[in-house]
């Protein structure tokens, strides 16, 4: 893939969202984070994926993701 394409890819396909209310938006990602990260953790036995605890380096990877597709900023491989 060139830069061309790369660039294609992330043009917003409708206007992008701002961010109208990030005290609202940041505290539903990190709560999101946390639901992820207990059902990642617990044992399968339990229904969990049975993994270690997210490190922080994982969590801010997709706490990123997270907002940027709420915020419509990074398409969705499906819409593409």
């Amino acid at each position: 893939m060139d830069d061309k394409d790369l660039d294609s890819l992330l043009e917003p396909k409708k206007p992008v969202k701002e961010l109208v209310d990030a005290k609202a938006l940041l505290p539903a990602v990190e709560q999101e984070l946390d639901s992820f990260d207990a059902f990642f953790s617990s044992p399968i036995a339990q229904g969990g994926a049975g993994n270690e605890p997210l490190v922080r380096s994982e969590r801010a990877i997709l706490r990123t993701y997270l907002i940027a597709r709420l915020t419509e900023r990074f398409p969705s491989i499906l819409e593409l």
